[in-house]
């Protein structure tokens, strides 16, 4: 499909998904496109993908709430279901949080509802109205606590729509962070600065090995701070 192709070379994420999408629906497969979908990032029954040594140091962070966009259970998987999971439209994050229960907002949605899953524009537009609760909480965390961001740079359309969403590119004093690979643009960097809050930390373009070592470095610490004395 050259156009579907030349949409992706141009980085056009989001119409590239809304092309496939229409193009499964016009061939009657769109149910094939969600198998699809959610083998490609589930893995195929019964070896699905399980968690890594990134998963593992995320957990030992001990975050009480977590917000992905991410659709595979990977995570729910990696902490044995240790959090309540909310879909993009629950009306009761803040009522758990409240509560103090360790909870995942999958913000896109997830493979136990693959049908509904964020992939095109149109999608987006929908989470905007079906997703106003999970929003509006996650605007009063970012106003409230520190965040940390990993997995992300600023040429993820979803990360761009979710801040847009979020944030209303309102300038404020840097209060949230990134962990990303050192290519990161300056201009980049001071995007992220200026309009959203987020300080970038960086390590190495590729060297995952060494990202994997600062996430349980900073893991280390969180561990110590907490252990009783």
């Amino acid at each position: 499909m050259p156009e579907f192709q030349q949409l992706i070379e141009e980085r056009r994420l989001l119409d590239a998904a809304s092309l496939l999408k229409w193009l499964a629906k016009k061939a009657s497969m769109e149910q094939d496109f969600f198998a699809g979908v959610r083998e490609a990032v589930e893995g195929k029954v019964p070896n699905l993908y399980q968690g890594s040594a990134w998963h593992e140091a995320i957990l030992r962070l001990d975050p009480d709430v977590i917000y992905t966009t991410n659709f595979d259970q990977i995570l729910e998987r990696a902490s044995k279901d240790g959090f309540d999971t909310h879909l993009f439209e629950s009306k009761h994050v803040g009522r758990e949080l409240r509560r103090k229960s360790a909870i995942i907002v999958k913000i896109h949605g997830s493979v136990s509802h693959i049908e509904d899953i964020v992939l095109t524009r149109q999608d987006f537009a929908r989470v905007r109205v079906a997703g106003s609760h999970a929003l509006e909480v996650l605007r009063a965390l970012l106003t409230t606590r520190c965040a940390l961001l990993l997995g992300y740079s600023l040429g993820d359309p979803d990360i761009q729509l979710l801040f847009e969403n979020v944030l209303d590119g309102r300038a404020e004093a840097p209060a949230h962070y990134m962990y990303t690979e050192d290519s990161l643009p300056e201009y980049e960097r001071e995007i992220l600065r200026d309009n959203y809050g987020i300080v970038p930390i960086t390590y190495a373009a590729g060297r995952y090995d060494l990202g994997l070592a600062g996430l349980e470095e900073l893991a280390d610490q969180v561990e110590a701070f907490k252990a009783p004395i």
